[in-house]
């Protein structure tokens, strides 16, 4: 997969309910979110795992602890690159998820896609 692709792959993922991807329990980022390899809702990081690679022994632990392991980084990224977008997915897990109800927000895929698209490694 290349940065182009997987930007793509974002855009689509922010539109169809697979994002956000939470442990219920804990209100964590999960790659999976009921932590098998067939499930549909996945976080940035976690739609780039095939479902063949995925363990639950993944969850909790950084893409560059699993990037060996469970995927690979799409060409024209680096490991630095998926961290900065799994950061954007987090942020905007933590105000449709985590915040106080009061404060809580649908996902809002155009507010997502606008912050990833002005990650500067998207730019070029």
């Amino acid at each position: 997969m290349t940065k182009t692709e997987y930007l793509a792959a974002l855009d689509v993922a922010s539109r169809d309910g697979t994002f956000p991807s939470f442990n219920p329990d804990t209100g964590d980022c999960a790659y999976r979110a009921d932590f098998t390899p067939n499930c549909r809702q996945r976080c940035a990081v976690g739609i780039l795992i095939p479902d063949d690679r995925y363990h639950l022994v993944t969850e909790g632990m950084s893409i560059d602890v699993i990037n060996d392991l469970a995927t690979d980084v799409p060409s024209g990224l680096s490991i630095s690159d998926l961290l900065s977008v799994q950061r954007v997915h987090d942020l905007h897990t933590n105000r449709s998820v985590h915040d106080v109800p009061a404060h809580r927000v649908p996902w809002d895929a155009d507010a997502f896609m606008d912050q990833i698209c002005k990650l500067e490694f998207f730019k070029t």
